[in-house]
């Protein structure tokens, strides 16, 4: 079980470094290209559902909510926290914070939690491959070659209606 805690907890730290460098690259990136695209764009929300069947991680979760929860005297932002971890099945997430509080949840790691840890890391790892395939992040980590760098201001002209922006 450590095996899996340390890799979730490197991936967070990773993803979180990523997500940083990938934000520096896309306003750097938009210091020098023009949107030319005709509407607004507006980002997708994760939309998570209220009711998981069968989620491992719904003891986790009761003995979390009964410290968390705010007509219990708990904390509403962790508490919330605590309640997108379970809707997003992140079992590796709930116990982490339930260590946090020093709270007895040994006992109730079984089989299925165990092997939805191996999903939580594979879910990170998605993460920081679908962070790693973005145009600001291509962009970002493109070789100073002057030819690649011309031939991908052609794509993104071409594809993402992004102008190189004259001087």
């Amino acid at each position: 079980m450590k095996k899996w805690i340390h890799k979730y907890q490197y991936l967070q730290e990773e993803l979180k470094d990523i997500k940083k460098q990938n934000s520096g690259y896309q306003k750097e990136m938009m210091l020098q290209y023009e949107d030319t695209t005709p509407e607004e764009v507006t980002p997708k929300q994760k939309i998570l559902p209220s009711r998981i069947p069968d989620n491992p991680g719904k003891p986790l979760f009761k003995v979390i909510s009964k410290v968390l929860h705010p007509d219990k005297g708990g904390d509403e932002k962790m508490f919330a926290k605590a309640s997108d971890l379970y809707r997003e099945k992140n079992t590796l997430g709930l116990y982490l914070m339930a260590l946090e509080y020093n709270l007895e949840v040994e006992d109730l790691i079984c089989g299925d939690m165990i092997e939805s840890f191996e999903e939580c890391c594979n879910q990170k790892e998605k993460e920081i491959n679908q962070i790693k395939t973005t145009v600001s992040w291509t962009w970002g980590t493109l070789s100073q070659n002057p030819k690649q760098k011309e031939l991908f201001d052609k794509y993104l002209e071409e594809t993402h209606q992004l102008k190189k922006k004259t001087p």
